[in-house]
Formats: structure tokens, C-alpha cells, sequence
């Protein structure tokens, strides 16, 4: 288990770059997204959300994210089973904010991030069952990382 302790700590990074996430949809939310908005949904015919308007979309549910992150963190030595429960209710949240995102870029980024959480809640699974799997764990976790990284990248772009 102290394996699976040590691996899991790289999810405390995780949260700051979830919290990035989230910066860009607060920092102009109330008038950003209007003065921008016009010129790339009228060219789609208004049916498609602007960059912006995906990011901010999905700021709450990534702001919520990095609460429940810690959370799984801090359960993961002593309730490794409740920290798997946390991100499997993040994959959820995400993979259901990114379903009602319609722009095609955030939305594929999205959707890879939602690949890359529900492959590290298989793989910590697998390592609790078995910690001879800590370095699938590893890879999970940083493969999940790379896409929260990308997602954060794409949205402060």
C-alpha cells in the first residue's frame, strides 16, 4: 500500500491544474464571452459555442473537480476503495459537463480527459487488488496529468 501511497501523491498536482481550468471561464465570464462570442458562432450559424464559451461551461464542474481530488488524495492511504469512489464521481461530472459542450476542440479534450481518469480508476483499482500493478498506476497517472494539462492549455489559449 505504500506503493500505491507514494504513486497516488502525484494526484496532488492534479488540483492546481484543474484550478486552471477553471481560472479562465471566471476571469470574464460575465462579459468576455459576449464581446467575443458574435463573431465565431455567427459564422458557424450560432449553433456552435466559441472556446471561451465551452471553457466557461465546464468551470464549475472543474472548480468542483479539484475538491473532489483532494478528497480522493486524503482518502487514498487510509480508504483507498472511498478515494476510487471520488474519481469515479469526477469521470462522471466531467464526462457529463463535457457531453452538453458543443465545440468541437474543448469537446475532444474533454473527452480525452475523461479516457485518461476513468484508465487511472481502472488502474488504481487494479493496483489495490494488486500492487505488483503500480507501474500501470504510474502510467495512468501520468497520462491523466498529460490531458489535464492539455485541457488546461486549451483553455487559457
Amino acid at each position: 500500500m505504500r506503493t500505491l501511497a507514494r504513486l497516488v501523491t502525484g494526484l496532488v498536482a492534479v488540483p492546481l491544474l484543474l484550478a486552471g481550468c477553471a481560472v479562465p471561464g471566471l476571469s470574464g465570464a460575465s462579459s468576455a464571452p459576449a464581446a467575443s462570442a458574435p463573431a465565431t458562432t455567427a459564422a458557424a450559424g450560432g449553433s456552435t459555442q466559441t472556446k471561451a464559451e465551452a471553457c466557461d461551461a465546464l468551470s464549475a464542474t472543474m472548480s468542483t473537480a479539484s475538491d473532489t481530488l483532494n478528497s480522493a488524495v486524503s482518502e487514498m492511504g487510509t480508504d483507498p476503495a472511498k478515494a476510487v469512489a471520488a474519481l469515479q464521481d469526477f469521470a462522471g461530472s466531467l464526462e457529463g459537463a463535457i457531453a452538453a459542450v458543443n465545440n468541437p476542440e474543448v469537446k475532444a479534450q474533454g473527452e480525452k480527459a475523461v479516457a485518461a481518469v476513468k484508465a487511472l480508476v481502472d488502474a488504481l483499482n487494479a493496483t489495490i487488488q494488486d500492487p505488483t500493478k503500480a507501474a500501470d498506476m504510474a502510467g495512468s497517472l501520468s497520462a491523466f496529468q498529460t490531458e489535464m494539462t492539455a485541457f488546461a492549455t486549451l483553455c487559457q489559449g
